[in-house]
């Protein structure tokens, strides 16, 4: 058993060994064939590469070859930029040459240009109506001999003059088809293309320019002559504006002066007669309460002033109205007195206010008369009188109080205020 069993393990292990290098062979058959077709595929490998490596070669060189080219055909293309640029420039210069030619160039010439033009036009126009009229005649020619062969034929007798006939009307039948394929021409533009017309120029000798610009080269000189002219007449009349626009600041500062003056006195006026009016109406109130004979003593000072003032007579107005009437001539004074120079005014004023304060003057002199005489016969008086004796003992003097000091320019116009009321009342009144 022990050695049958050896037996069958050496078989099972000569099996393996078989069944191993059966493996093996065939292992080493694939190798070979892996072998072989890796041999294929570097073989296969190498002339691809071969063929790319030519085939590159072929394409740089036909892409240098191409770069060249365009290099070649973008230095042609700057060229040609270049002398694109070159001929703009100079189709700029040829229009602003053109147009300044059309400048100097008549009206007349651009008028008969286009009167050219337009008869062209016309005439291309009416070339093309005749021709539209000529295939529609052929068109109704065309027709009617149709229907001429189609009456001849309905028309023929005998067999001879049926074929006659119907060759007649396949033959017109064919001129109408004919015809009728015939399309009318299409109206041509009321524009001319440049190969039709060209625009000719005025100018075609060096000579007629030469005349242009000696007769424009003359009417600069005159114009030149009239501006200088001009210019010399403008800084004069600029120099006399200058003067005179001086003149009127100065003169309208010295107005502007006068008028603040102006104003200064009538607001100092307007204070006067409102002062004056506090005074007469504290008068006519005082006088309310006197008698009638001062009221009619008012009435004829009144009525004198009335007849002063206005230069009338009329004793039949009340006192009031004669009032009213005075108030409105003096209204009418002050407002020519507006209107007076100011000169005159302050010289005016001047006298009259010398006058005021002579008047004021003569009056407190007469005053200060009338104060010694009184204060003489006072004295006189106490001086005839007994002395009498002194019984008691004499009394003491009190403190003297200090003077008040008294504002000379408020008495002075105090004393204005009352002359001049004096003078509108009248002084033997006594207000």
């Amino acid at each position: 058993m022990s050695l049958d069993t050896k037996k069958a393990e050496i078989r099972k292990l000569e099996e393996r060994a078989a069944q191993r290098e059966e493996a093996l062979k065939r292992s080493k058959e694939l190798l070979d064939q892996h072998q072989a077709k890796f041999d294929d595929f570097l073989a296969e490998d190498r002339e691809k590469v071969q063929t790319a490596q030519t085939k590159a070669e072929i394409q740089t060189k036909i892409k240098l070859d191409r770069l060249s080219e365009i290099k070649k055909l973008t230095q042609t293309l700057e060229a040609l930029k270049a002398e694109l640029a070159k001929h703009e420039d100079q189709l700029a210069d040829c229009k602003n040459y053109k147009d300044f030619l059309d400048q100097l160039t008549p009206p007349e010439f651009f008028e008969e240009q286009a009167q050219r033009k337009k008869k062209i036009i016309e005439e291309r126009l009416a070339r093309w109506e005749a021709e539209c009229q000529v295939i529609r005649e052929r068109k109704a020619q065309a027709v009617a001999e149709l229907k001429a062969a189609k009456q001849a034929h309905e028309e023929a007798g005998s067999v001879q003059e049926l074929e006659a006939a119907k060759a007649a009307v396949a033959e017109a039948a064919r001129r109408e088809e004919e015809m009728r394929a015939v399309h009318l021409p299409p109206r041509p533009s009321e524009e001319l293309s440049p190969e039709e017309w060209q625009e000719p120029m005025y100018f075609t000798q060096p000579s007629q320019l030469l005349d242009v610009f000696t007769q424009l080269e003359e009417q600069n000189l005159f114009l030149i002559q009239n501006a200088q002219e001009t210019e010399e007449q403008l800084e004069e009349i600029m120099s006399k504006y200058q003067e005179t626009r001086e003149a009127m600041e100065g003169e309208a500062s010295s107005l502007q002066q006068q008028i603040e003056d102006l104003e200064s006195n009538i607001r100092s006026q307007r204070e006067h007669v409102s002062a004056l009016q506090g005074k007469t109406q504290y008068s006519f109130a005082t006088l309310q309460g006197t008698s009638t004979q001062e009221v009619d003593r008012l009435h004829e000072k009144v009525k004198e002033v009335f007849e002063t003032c206005l230069g009338e007579k009329d004793g039949a107005q009340d006192t009031i109205s004669m009032l009213k009437a005075i108030e409105v001539r003096m209204e009418k004074y002050l407002s020519d007195i507006q209107e007076m120079p100011t000169e005159f005014l302050v010289e005016a004023e001047k006298a009259r206010e010398k006058e005021r304060r002579q008047k004021a003057r003569e009056r407190k002199m007469l005053e200060q008369a009338q104060e010694r005489a009184e204060k003489a016969q006072k004295a006189l008086e106490r001086a005839y009188k007994p002395v009498p004796k002194k019984k008691e003992k004499p009394k003491m003097f009190r403190s003297v109080l200090p003077k008040k000091k008294v504002n000379k320019e408020a008495v002075h116009k105090q004393d204005l205020e009352e002359l001049a009321l004096e003078e509108f009342l009248g002084r033997d009144f006594g207000v």
